[in-house]
C-alpha cells in the first residue's frame, strides 16, 4: 500500500511540476502588434438658449451725455463640441451704435467690441454655457437731436441683434 502510495504521490508531483513549468514558460507561439489611427471629423453646435435681440428706446437717459446702456444677461448659447472652438459674434443690424461684450457675471472683464477680431469666446470641448452682457455705446452726436423748444429729445426704437459663428480653434 504504501508502494501504491509512493507512486501515486510521485506521479502527482511530476503533472504538478511539469503542468507548472509549461504554464509558466514564455513559448510565445506567435506576437504582432497592430496600430490603428482613427480620424473622427470636428463635429460642432451652437444652441440658441435665449436669443440676443435687444429692443430699446433711444435715446435713453443719459445717452445725450454719452452714457451706454449695459444689459445684463442679453443672451445665452450652449456650445457643443469634440474640439476646442471659438464663437465669433457679430452686430448686424443696421444703425450706428457701437456694441461691446462680455461674459455674463464676470464683471471685472474688460469690454470687447462685437464686430471686428475682438469679439470672440473661446472654450474647451465638451458642452458649455456661454452667456453674456451688452454694452451699447450711442454715435456721437446723434443723441442732440433736439425738438424746437429744447426740451425733449425725439425717441425711436431702436435694436441691436447679433448673429454667431462658431469655429474650431
Amino acid at each position: 500500500m504504501t508502494r501504491k502510495f509512493s507512486v501515486l504521490i510521485l506521479c502527482f508531483l511530476l503533472v504538478t511540476v511539469l503542468g507548472y513549468g509549461a504554464m509558466g514558460s514564455d513559448n510565445t507561439l506567435a506576437s504582432d502588434t497592430i496600430k490603428v489611427k482613427v480620424t473622427v471629423p470636428v463635429i460642432q453646435r451652437v444652441e440658441i438658449v435665449k436669443p440676443t435681440v435687444v429692443e430699446f428706446e433711444y435715446p435713453w437717459d443719459g445717452a445725450k451725455e454719452g452714457d451706454p446702456l449695459v444689459v445684463q444677461n442679453a443672451g445665452a448659447l450652449k456650445v457643443k463640441s469634440n474640439a476646442d472652438w471659438a464663437l465669433q459674434l457679430d452686430n448686424y443690424s443696421k444703425h450706428n451704435f457701437k456694441v461691446l461684450v462680455r461674459r455674463a457675471g464676470d464683471r471685472d472683464s474688460s469690454w470687447r467690441s462685437v464686430s471686428g477680431s475682438d469679439g470672440y469666446f473661446y472654450g474647451k470641448s465638451g458642452s458649455n454655457k456661454v452667456e453674456f452682457d451688452l454694452k451699447i455705446i450711442p454715435p456721437r452726436g446723434a443723441a442732440q437731436t433736439e425738438t424746437i423748444e429744447g426740451s425733449s429729445l425725439e425717441k425711436s426704437t431702436e435694436r441691436v441683434q447679433l448673429s454667431y459663428t462658431l469655429q474650431q480653434n
